[in-house]
């Protein structure tokens, strides 16, 4: 093999890992900018913000979330369901299942978490990432 042909390979190469990569996290940007961060802004911040760390779980910025506690981060990217953020709002079968209004989240919410977790849970730095309390929100509609 030529060197020319080692370095068109290695060119696609990198080519096609920087493009997987990027579609990656223009997804998972997606996902946070909609259902993602209305849900935490909705139903999660009420009671997980720097006053009021029900859990010690703080949600309101990025670097809450990543650094965590004692116990490490409350999300692993591409690792859903070993994120603590994830476990706790859906436990198979257990009775503290989050949100706690008793208000479980639609399918549609729960997928969009799991993929946004398994595409790196974006979540943007400085004043973009910082989650703002809004009215406390359920949609009757996704349960009927």
């Amino acid at each position: 093999m030529t060197a020319q042909l080692k370095l068109v390979r290695l060119s696609m190469v990198a080519f096609l890992v920087y493009h997987l990569a990027h579609c990656q996290t223009t997804e998972s940007a997606v996902l946070f900018q909609g259902p993602v961060r209305e849900v935490l802004e909705h139903r999660c911040i009420h009671c997980h913000h720097y006053y009021a760390k029900n859990g010690g779980l703080n949600l309101q910025d990025r670097k809450s979330v990543f650094q965590g506690d004692k116990t490490g981060p409350f999300i692993i990217p591409g690792k859903p369901r070993e994120s603590r953020l994830w476990t706790a709002m859906f436990p198979p079968g257990h009775p503290n299942v989050m949100p706690g209004d008793g208000w479980q989240l639609p399918q549609d919410k729960v997928k969009a978490f799991m993929e946004w977790i398994e595409t790196g849970a974006y979540w943007p730095e400085g004043r973009d990432g910082k989650l703002k309390m809004k009215r406390y929100l359920v949609e009757l509609d996704d349960y009927l």
